[in-house]
């Protein structure tokens, strides 16, 4: 589909972090082609139709620079979760030990008890 009227120079205009720099050429199926400059340094040949309807905003380091950032709201998510956790059997781990404790000294007990009553001749963990 051929376009009507005159093609509008895009150089020196800035889509989304590309600037134009000049207009390359034009493909077999009539599409524009234009050198940019991203601001992260690379230049590329990019078809102006994306950089008019802002399917183009930049090289990749856009994509990059979000991903990056959202992996660090993950990293903190899973780290604020993983502390929980952790925080969690902690507690659980003191519960545990407070409670052998408690049977250890009933069972120290109970050994004494027996060894006064003469139920048992010895034992190593009631002395």
């Amino acid at each position: 589909m051929k376009r009507k009227g005159p093609v509008t120079d895009l150089s020196g205009q800035i889509f989304g972090r590309w600037t134009v720099l000049e207009k390359a050429n034009r493909n077999a199926s009539g599409h524009y082609y234009y050198w940019c400059l991203c601001e992260c340094g690379f230049k590329g040949r990019i078809v102006a139709y994306t950089l008019r309807a802002g399917t183009s905003k930049s090289c990749g380091c856009l994509q990059r620079e979000m991903s990056a950032e959202k992996m660090k709201d993950v990293r903190k998510m899973t780290h604020k979760y993983h502390r929980k956790e952790v925080k969690d059997l902690q507690t659980e781990i003191e519960t545990l030990q407070t409670e052998i404790e408690t049977l250890r000294n009933l069972l120290k007990k109970t050994l004494r008890i027996l060894l006064k009553e003469n139920q048992i001749d010895y034992c190593a963990v009631a002395s």
